[in-house]
């Protein structure tokens, strides 16, 4: 069936309220799954999932997108997700998560547009924002990135983001 099986997948995107460990697993299986399918017919249905679905569906939602054949479209929701930390009516818990998925998806997809919003809010004020968008810096190509974390380590909320530069470092050595 190819691409055409992907909406077929997307009930399975969420592993339910208390979900047994092989149940977020699968899920996190199909999230895989459906990126690789990248099917246009799922984009609606993944961008509603992951500004209203359950936390581990959100998350999964916004995995399943690194693979669209729309990146322009999920774009602006994807910025949307990532400012506001994605965790409308949910535990805080999933706020971090939703955030840092909604980041790496954005840099994974690569559009101007994506990587020019991580590169600005790599020095928001919200630490945790900053954070999440330099981590996912390490997923951009390098040449898109380099400059804005070598301005990054003159400001002073360099010492609150070592783990995340170091990782940085860590992937692009060159």
């Amino acid at each position: 069936l190819g691409a055409a099986a992907a909406p077929l997948m997307l009930p399975y995107l969420d592993p339910g309220l208390r979900p047994a460990k092989g149940e977020v697993f699968r899920a996190e299986l199909m999230a895989e799954v459906i990126a690789d399918l990248s099917s246009p017919a799922v984009t609606d249905e993944l961008i509603r999932m992951a500004e209203e679905g359950s936390g581990l569906a959100r998350v999964n939602a916004l995995t399943a997108m690194t693979g669209t054949p729309e990146p322009g479209r999920v774009t602006g929701p994807l910025k949307r997700i990532a400012s506001s930390g994605g965790a409308v009516g949910l535990p805080a818990e999933f706020g971090a998560a939703i955030r840092e998925a909604a980041f790496s998806t954005l840099a994974i997809l690569g559009t101007t547009e994506g990587i020019d919003f991580i590169k600005a809010k790599v020095a928001d004020p919200n630490a945790a924002v900053a954070a999440a968008a330099l981590a996912a810096l390490k997923a951009a190509p390098v040449e898109t990135s380099a400059g804005v974390v070598l301005q990054l380590l003159t400001t002073p909320a360099a010492p609150g983001l070592a783990l995340e530069l170091v990782a940085f470092y860590d992937q692009h050595s060159e």
